[in-house]
């Protein structure tokens, strides 16, 4: 087996590993002190696109660790990088939260909540232009 001491990087979920509602495991701080002082780094990752990586920050620093944008990695980053490389420009039918919709907005991502904006298989929809 690999020494922990030879990891440099560590993906972390969030709820449910590191804490459950707002109680945050035995451990855990001592744990990411741990990984820094080895000179690792820790990514969070989370799948629930309900909350931006501010709400993210903000609920750490409740429980008692401090966080930075940069330890993060979402769903919401995933599907903006996707949404970039293969369907550029392309505007967005977001059904979701409204932070989901923000979080896309934020990064350039054309969005709608308009069902008639959703392009149609046999061309532009009937609505027209859409934003």
């Amino acid at each position: 087996m690999t020494n922990l001491r030879d990891k440099r990087l560590f993906l972390l979920d969030m709820d449910g590993t590191l804490y459950i509602g707002d109680r945050l495991f035995d451990g855990v701080p001592e744990f990411l002190r741990h990984v820094r002082s080895m000179g690792g780094r820790y990514l969070f990752l989370t799948n629930n696109s309900s909350r931006g990586v501010e709400g993210y920050i903000e609920k750490l620093r409740r429980l008692g660790i401090e966080s930075a944008p940069g330890d993060y990695l979402t769903s919401v980053d995933a599907t903006i990088r996707y949404l970039k490389a293969a369907l550029p420009g392309k505007i967005c039918y977001v059904f979701g939260t409204d932070s989901f919709l923000s979080q896309l907005d934020r990064a350039g991502i054309p969005v709608t909540r308009d069902r008639a904006c959703v392009p149609w298989p046999a061309g532009p929809s009937p609505a027209g232009a859409c934003r």
